[in-house]
């Protein structure tokens, strides 16, 4: 009786599996053949971009290592999403002070990047204050990236189609790295100066 549900439930969630397969293809098929239309949208000075940055401050931590963080929320505009949920903003540590298990770090983000698209950006310097991380915890938060970079490109191969493939990798990286966890800080990012977005 058991390995009946077992085969059940496996079947189930096979079937379940290609029906979402078949609809994402079915999707991705109908975009190719979207007419693309371009919107710029000026993001104001003094614009707040909720965000969170990954637990990545160790003992050796010093001024000018890099710093990502990841938009938690997006930013609209005039009824219009300027900055996405999961757009990646580039930083680098300005100063840092240390006690034993505690860390300090004032950052400032020069770089926003959209689909792969860097957007050079001004930011007030952002100050963290966060536990530093032992090299298994960001080894951990490395693995768990790997994770839904793989299971995005499984996802893609089922299509077979390379493009697919590259974006269920890019997605699935991107959700891994851009998922909070016990560690990880909020932050608010406020930007120094205007910046043109093109969606």
């Amino acid at each position: 009786m058991k390995r009946v549900v077992s085969y059940v439930l496996i079947g189930a969630i096979l079937v379940l599996a290609g029906v979402y397969l078949w609809r994402h293809r079915t999707i991705s098929v109908a975009r190719q053949f979207m007419p693309r239309t371009s919107v710029r949208i000026v993001v104001p000075a003094g614009t707040q971009v909720p965000s969170m940055v990954k637990n990545l401050v160790t003992s050796t931590t010093q001024p000018g290592d890099a710093i990502p963080a990841f938009v938690t929320g997006p930013v609209m505009i005039n009824g219009s999403i300027a900055i996405p949920l999961g757009a990646r903003l580039d930083g680098v540590v300005e100063k840092i002070t240390k006690t034993n298990a505690h860390a300090v770090t004032w950052v400032r983000f020069n770089w926003l990047v959209i689909d792969d698209e860097p957007l050079r950006i001004k930011t007030e310097p952002v100050m963290t204050s966060t536990t530093i991380a032992t090299d298994f915890e960001i080894l951990g938060d490395v693995a768990d990236t790997l994770t839904e970079a793989g299971v995005g490109a499984a996802m893609g191969a089922a299509s077979r189609n390379p493009a697919s493939i590259n974006a269920g990798v890019a997605v699935g990286a991107l959700r891994g790295a851009a998922s909070v966890q016990e560690g990880d800080t909020k932050i608010t990012v406020v930007l120094a100066q205007p910046i043109e977005v093109i969606r």
